[in-house]
């Protein structure tokens, strides 16, 4: 059972996803270099539903530019360079495979999604994103 602390914020401390250290060495580095980085898609549902996350996805203010240029001034390992066009850095770290996904609002040309956008619209706050992402 999820406890709602006196704030509206949510004590995730039993999620054993959120303790891994891959996903806290994440969470610092991109505060480290001043960008944001939320949980998104199906692990907000799983852990709304009181199941532990078997995959989190991470949305981010941070462009693919930029966490490219953040992995490697930390010496970190990319992988599989293809997604950067729509969004998708992929990184190695201690040999677990992780995917950081900068989700993009609306496919500004149509208002309509698609499987492949004309273009891909990288905004600068999450709460935009989520907004647009899950709920028109």
């Amino acid at each position: 059972m999820l406890k709602v602390e006196a704030d509206n914020s949510l004590d995730l401390s039993h999620v054993s996803a959120f303790r891994e250290p891959e996903f806290i060495f994440l969470n610092k580095l991109f505060e480290k270099h001043g960008f944001q980085v939320r949980v998104a898609g199906g692990a907000v549902r799983d852990v709304l539903m009181s199941v532990d996350p078997k995959d989190v996805d991470l949305a981010t203010t941070a462009t693919p530019e930029q966490m490219i240029e953040m992995f490697t001034q930390e010496n970190i390992r990319m992988l599989n360079r293809n997604g950067e066009a729509h969004g998708t850095v992929t990184v190695r770290i201690n040999d677990k495979v992780c995917q950081l996904h900068v989700i993009p609002p609306v496919n500004c040309a149509t208002l309509v999604w698609s499987s492949l956008p004309s273009y891909v619209l990288f905004i600068r706050t999450l709460l935009h994103n989520f907004k647009h992402e899950h709920f028109e």
